[in-house]
């Protein structure tokens, strides 16, 4: 959370201080701010299913798990 903090904070920055950036540079920063925040919100998302129901997060991680290989 906190790096994608970091960086959406530092992609900000340097648009602002880039007096002659192209309209497709600023567009292109602009998309991975939206990218990372929203990476951001579907983290926040999962926490707060994870936190109202525990049982199903651990099903759905275990089915994720089993997915992958690396579960029972």
């Amino acid at each position: 959370k906190d790096e994608l903090e970091a960086a959406c904070a530092k992609a900000e920055e340097s648009l602002r201080n880039s007096a002659n950036t192209s309209q497709e540079h600023l567009e292109s920063g602009l998309n991975a701010i939206r990218e990372a925040k929203t990476e951001q919100l579907r983290r926040l998302d999962e926490a707060i299913a994870a936190k109202e129901d525990p049982q199903q997060y651990v099903d759905q991680e275990k089915e994720y798990d089993t997915l992958a290989g690396s579960g029972p």
